[in-house]
């Protein structure tokens, strides 16, 4: 599986919009958001750079402040695993 794949994964599982994509069965619900955040990463990028282009991205998707603090903090932590 790939890095873009396993973000795509991460942001599937934590629908962190809510939109109930799980229950839907959509699976690439948040590619367009996971292939945008891929994007800015590199291999060994530390937590910080991860938060900040998952909280850029979904602000640049959706709209300022729409993800929490603790919403984006897990999601850096899930990415930060895989990448």
């Amino acid at each position: 599986m790939t890095v873009l794949n396993k973000i795509n994964e991460i942001l599937y599982f934590a629908d962190p919009m809510k939109t109930g994509c799980i229950e839907n069965r959509l699976e690439d619900e948040y590619f367009v958001e996971a292939v945008a955040i891929n994007h800015q990463l590199y291999e060994n990028s530390d937590i910080e750079t991860i938060k900040s282009s998952v909280k850029y991205v979904f602000e640049l998707f959706f709209w300022e402040e729409c993800l929490s603090d603790c919403d984006i903090e897990e999601i850096a932590k899930e990415i930060e695993f895989v990448i």
